[in-house]
């Protein structure tokens, strides 16, 4: 590509109602037209420029981003940009690769987590005491202020543009697959709302066979396997209101591995364990019926007596801690940004 004319048009959306800056096709869009203005800017400045590596392959990273968005594959296409804004590292000079390492690592904590932030950390950080500083901040005060003559060793460009175009890639590597995350969220919680669906009308049925057989509903109820099973029931309750709350959260640093289908089921198991555990604590000899007669409520002997105030408040705690129990789930997700590591597909090369 020698001519400017080879640069493929940006496309255009004719619906003036999708404008909207948080709609996905327009960020791309705008980031497509961001990075063809800058290619045709550094061509009229450089006639040589379209004979550089880097410059041909960003042309052909752009135009394959623009066919990607056309074929309405967005992943595809912000890959492509990402990849051709990280080739225009090697057009910087060092005060400009030094200004792009120190972005970088600015952006880290808020942007990457475990594994992905000790890389970067490794890469353009050092311990300063208790804290981590920039690696290069001499070199950029001596870049900043020229005149002044420091002792500092001269620093390698290339040996630092290898460095910044590493955290640069793994900054970018973080937050790819966004809407494909996006699109698991939607998809566990639609299961999860048939499978909510499905537990109330099976518990329905279940209560309404209780209440025609049964002399009192409270009988089978309060009893300790039924006590169990509702037990179970509540915790995975808990964790499906729990992995629905958190439908719409953005953490990229969790494996897409622990998002599909088996890893949001998984976690949905993690209820009524969670569950069953808090139920097996109330029942201990510390946590007994007879604690809550010593305050004036329940009959001699709650164990036999299954409809006493006291067997019956115990029931409701075991109930309210169960359900509360299955929000457990939520420690999953910080447990793996912080110490899953990348599988095959996430390593950066």
């Amino acid at each position: 590509m020698n001519s400017l004319d080879e640069l493929p048009e940006i496309p255009k959306i004719q619906n003036k109602w999708l404008m909207a800056k948080y709609f996905p096709k327009i960020r791309l869009l705008d980031e497509l037209a961001q990075l063809r203005l800058r290619l045709i800017i550094k061509q009229n400045i450089n006639p040589d420029m379209p004979d550089n590596t880097w410059y041909i392959m960003a042309r052909g990273l752009f135009s394959l981003a623009v066919k990607s968005y056309e074929a309405k594959n967005l992943e595809l296409a912000w890959r492509y940009i990402k990849s051709a804004n990280r080739l225009e590292i090697n057009d910087l000079t060092e005060e400009g690769l030094l200004e792009k390492a120190h972005q970088i690592f600015l952006e880290r904590t808020s942007k990457l987590k475990g594994w992905r932030l000790e890389l970067v950390e490794s890469l353009l950080g050092e311990k300063k005491g208790n804290t981590i500083g920039f690696k290069y901040e001499a070199f950029r005060e001596r870049a900043a202020e020229p005149d002044k003559k420091k002792a500092e060793p001269k620093l390698a460009k290339q040996s630092l543009l290898t460095i910044v175009l590493k955290a640069a890639e793994v900054l970018d590597e973080a937050t790819n697959d966004q809407y494909y995350r996006l699109g698991l969220y939607h998809r566990n919680l639609r299961r999860i709302l048939w499978g909510f669906g499905g537990l109330v009308i099976g518990f329905t049925i279940v209560y309404a066979l209780l209440t025609t057989y049964a002399e009192s509903v409270f009988v089978p109820v309060i009893g300790p396997w039924t006590n169990l099973v509702f037990v179970e029931f509540l915790g995975l309750l808990g964790a499906m209101f729990s992995l629905a709350s958190r439908q719409y959260e953005s953490s990229t640093s969790t494996p897409l591995l622990y998002l599909g289908n088996q890893g949001a089921l998984q976690r949905l198991l993690i209820g009524p364990g969670a569950g069953l555990v808090i139920y097996l604590i109330l029942q201990t000899n510390f946590f007994n019926p007879e604690l809550i007669n010593s305050v004036g409520n329940g009959c001699v002997d709650c164990k036999q007596v299954g409809d006493c105030p006291a067997c019956q408040t115990l029931s409701f705690v075991e109930m309210f801690f169960a359900f509360l129990a299955g929000f457990s789930e939520k420690l999953i997700t910080p447990m793996l940004e912080k110490y899953a590591k990348p599988g095959k597909s996430e390593v950066v090369s």
